[in-house]
């Protein structure tokens, strides 16, 4: 015995034909289908931006910075010295640095009757700094430049105007250190800067700079650059190099001059 809805009740004695009946009674299947299908609906447009697949990812910028100190006017020449009194013989230190990463090796120039060219070669990258020198071993650190340091030495006065000189018998040490002290302490100082990367600026900055017979370091001038915003971080590691031991020439301290060359690449 089937038993009667309350709808059934009202329509006991009423038209059960009639629209309002067959509304009544399909009310609640056509609510519970609409529900369902508001609820799907609405989970597909949570979800769609969920299912989408980037069209381009986010590129990493990689930089990497080159400090070279480079011989611009030195001879190309091996220079031989004939017998007899050695006349003054201008040499012109080199310093290139390519920055990847804080510690690297250097080898400090030689004074000797003729000039030794030599070099070697720094890399950087943000995670690691690998040191390359010809016929030595590598060299891995950690930092954020990077960079490659050459230099010539030779002997003779090498005299300037002023008294100043670019090599003498006793060159000029940093910290208690040959060149490669400087070139590690100019490593963990020299920032690429962030605007220069986003701007993709880079190059070569040559720098110029006097270690005083007292060890201070002056004159920091920017001989050729490339953009203000690495001109003006290459000059700010320079200048604020602490006190050197000056170097040395038949007994007496004297200013010897140095010019460096940073190369920021991206």
């Amino acid at each position: 015995m089937k038993i009667p809805d309350f709808d059934d009740i009202i329509f006991e004695r009423l038209n059960k034909e009639y629209g309002a009946y067959l509304l009544r009674k399909g009310y609640k299947s056509v609510v519970s289908v609409s529900v369902i299908a508001a609820v799907i609906s609405g989970s597909i447009f949570v979800l769609i931006p969920f299912l989408r697949v980037p069209a381009e990812k986010n590129k990493l910028l990689y930089t990497s910075i080159y400090v070279t100190m480079e011989n611009m006017d030195g001879p190309t020449e091996q220079v031989f010295v004939p017998p007899g009194p050695v006349p003054p013989v201008t040499v012109q230190a080199e310093m290139v640095a390519k920055f990847i990463a804080p510690e690297v090796k250097y080898v400090a120039p030689e004074v000797v009757d003729s000039i030794l060219p030599f070099e070697d070669k720094m890399v950087l990258t943000a995670d690691s700094l690998v040191g390359v020198i010809p016929g030595q071993e590598n060299i891995k650190g950690s930092g954020n430049i990077s960079g490659v340091l050459s230099g010539t030495g030779g002997g003779g006065d090498g005299s300037g105007s002023n008294g100043l000189y670019s090599a003498v018998e006793i060159m000029p040490k940093f910290r208690g250190g040959d060149i490669n002290k400087f070139r590690e302490w100019v490593q963990k100082k020299t920032k690429y800067p962030e605007t220069a990367t986003i701007n993709g600026i880079q190059g070569k900055v040559y720098v110029t700079f006097i270690v005083e017979n007292d060890g201070s370091v002056s004159n920091g001038k920017v001989v050729k650059g490339v953009d203000p915003l690495i001109n003006d971080e290459a000059l700010k590691s320079v200048k604020s190099s602490p006190k050197w031991s000056p170097g040395m020439n038949k007994g007496k301290a004297v200013r010897v001059s140095y010019f460096i060359t940073v190369n920021f690449e991206i």
